[in-house]
């Protein structure tokens, strides 16, 4: 990657992220793409996850290019025993600007969430997209991810049933 993700650091990049955030969702609503609606992500949700050193921003000059948050757990779509704490690296937002399509920023960004979680000792890298989103699973595919099965949050959850993915890492 020439370019470099940093630390989303304050409530200007949580600001961008959930703006880009729903002109994404404007976007794939438009060309028919089912992942997320406009709104979906409150800001003070985001904040509080940079706060936490979760998200990573691409800037060109002050405009957000890209960005995607990294966790070391995500028991909630892939459970308590595959799930935890330094089991995988788990890449959830990543979002390339429409300006910036057509470069490969997205997998580029794969790759490096990948050998950010290798440099960290995890044995694996995972991700998950809406389970119906044909378009992003072949996506995922194509840089290498395999399936690994469906995580349905159940009718009341208000969540889709999302498509699991995981690419096994080589220690760095």
């Amino acid at each position: 990657m020439h370019e470099e993700m940093t630390l989303a650091r304050d409530s200007t990049d949580a600001s961008d992220i959930v703006a880009l955030r729903d002109d994404l969702a404007a976007w794939q609503e438009s060309i028919g793409v089912t992942q997320w609606r406009v709104g979906e992500v409150a800001p003070f949700v985001v904040e509080r996850q940079v706060a936490a050193g979760e998200w990573y921003v691409l800037r060109r000059g002050e405009s957000l290019v890209a960005t995607a948050r990294l966790l070391t757990r995500d028991e909630h779509t892939w459970g308590p025993e595959l799930g935890g704490e330094g089991s995988a690296g788990y890449l959830h937002g990543l979002m390339v600007a429409r300006t910036a399509a057509g470069e490969d920023l997205g997998g580029q960004i794969l790759d490096w969430f990948c050998r950010m979680s290798a440099s960290h000792g995890l044995p694996a890298a995972r991700l998950d997209c809406v389970a119906t989103n044909a378009r992003l699973r072949r996506y995922y595919r194509e840089h290498g991810f395999t399936e690994r099965g469906i995580t349905d949050f159940g009718p009341t959850s208000g969540w889709a049933p999302v498509r699991r993915f995981e690419r096994v890492l080589t220690a760095v």
